[in-house]
């Protein structure tokens, strides 16, 4: 019966590994997809500008283009503070305990994580970027 226990703990390990790992690398793939989309919504914004100063003049341009992104960025803000007043449904406390050791480490992990990327979102960008990689180089080649 001690070896089950044995293969019971092993099993858990690894399935936790293998979780930690597959949040990792889709952490890490979503942190460089949003950073692709950040730098491409710059560029759109230079374009607008440098269109729009040919047609009126650099200062009225840059008026306008700031003029724009407060109005999207107040939009923005309204609709995130209009999601939070809505009521949530309450679930049994069966529901909402964690299964297992494991997932509440899991999930102090991941609080703790965006706790950091709320801190400091670039040194996060970086560190989620070298994560990807290195998880990709650790990762084991699938054999055809």
């Amino acid at each position: 019966m001690p070896t089950m226990k044995v293969f019971h703990w092993m099993d858990k390990i690894c399935r936790f590994r293998e979780n930690m790992r597959y949040r990792l690398t889709s952490t890490a793939i979503l942190m460089v997809g949003a950073l692709l989309m950040l730098g491409a919504i710059g560029f759109i914004v230079a374009g607008g500008f440098l269109w729009l100063s040919t047609q009126v003049e650099s200062y009225a341009a840059a008026l306008i283009v700031a003029g724009v992104l407060f109005l999207i960025g107040a939009i923005v803000i309204a609709v995130a503070l209009g999601r939070n007043n809505r009521s949530k449904s309450t679930a049994p406390a069966a529901l909402t305990t964690p299964d297992s050791d494991a997932q509440m480490l899991s999930d102090h992990m991941v609080r703790s994580a965006l706790a950091e990327v709320a801190e400091a979102p670039f040194q996060a960008a970086f560190v989620a970027v070298a994560l990807g990689v290195i998880v990709g180089l650790l990762r084991p080649k699938k054999s055809p």
